[in-house]
């Protein structure tokens, strides 16, 4: 699985993005002149193309949040973020990468940022067991892969999903790369602070702008499910990034930063 590569055209196709509305006939248009599956990727894909397109009332309502808290929260799904987005800016917030806001938002992108990683495995059989349900009432998964994900037998159907796909745009958020929304185009961590998802009751002392306690959302029960050996050397392979991620953070405050938070600060 590789990302595409990044180009740069001159100029912008539109100088002022927070003013315009785009329209949800205009973002299915784009999506399938992009060759993507969801149209929630066309603003992600664009910016990597140095494409700024105009943002909608619902995404500058949504910016608008994130700038008055005065913190980027970089929301990795599958990881608590449901509940950090609710308690920060009382909304939910898109899954976008720290380049999308760097190339498209760059007043954002200058906001103190923080992000939540969990362990790759267990995150890649909440993934497994969210798709074989299509998602909450609430956040279904986009139909064309609900009705694909609803219909895995095993572990293995979704591991083989992964490792076909050339690009993280040709599968759903839920089984990208944890590293793919956190690094840079070098691959470089891009986000100030890393937080493992075991030290999220922590976050509320060194967060104050955040608004309510922590709840607990996209988190409906599902069977346990054991990776057998081969199946974990394979979601070792596919997410060997977030493993080297997810293994270099402190955990239960130790080696906490030099503010005493438990959150590992990351060199630009």
């Amino acid at each position: 699985m590789t990302q595409f590569a990044q180009t740069r055209p001159p100029r912008s196709v539109v100088a002022d993005p927070w003013h315009q509305d785009f329209s949800e006939q205009i973002r299915y248009a784009a999506a399938r002149l992009l060759g993507l599956r969801l149209i929630s990727d066309v603003h992600e894909r664009a910016s990597e193309l140095g494409i700024v397109l105009p943002v909608g009332k619902k995404r500058r309502k949504r910016l608008a949040a994130v700038q008055r808290a005065g913190m980027l929260f970089v929301h990795v799904p599958k990881n608590a973020g449901q509940s950090v987005s609710e308690a920060l800016y009382r909304m939910q917030i898109r899954h976008n990468s720290i380049r999308y806001y760097r190339r498209a938002m760059p007043d954002l992108a200058r906001l103190p940022s923080f992000a939540i990683l969990r362990d790759p495995a267990d995150r890649f059989l909440s993934a497994y067991h969210y798709g074989l349900s299509g998602g909450q009432p609430d956040n279904r998964i986009t139909h064309g892969m609900r009705r694909r994900y609803m219909r895995f037998r095993s572990v293995d159907d979704a591991l083989d999903h992964v490792e076909a796909a050339r690009s993280p745009y040709e599968i759903d958020h839920i089984f990208r790369p944890q590293s793919w929304y956190v690094t840079d185009e070098t691959g470089a961590v891009a986000v100030d602070r890393l937080l493992p998802m075991s030290d999220l009751a922590q976050l509320s002392t060194i967060l104050p702008q955040l608004m309510r306690p922590i709840g607990r959302i996209n988190c409906g029960g599902r069977k346990s499910t054991l990776l057998s050996p081969q199946a974990e050397a394979r979601v070792r392979r596919l997410y060997a990034a977030d493993y080297t991620l997810f293994d270099s953070l402190p955990r239960n405050g130790q080696d906490r930063a030099d503010d005493g938070s438990p959150l590992r600060r990351t060199a630009h």
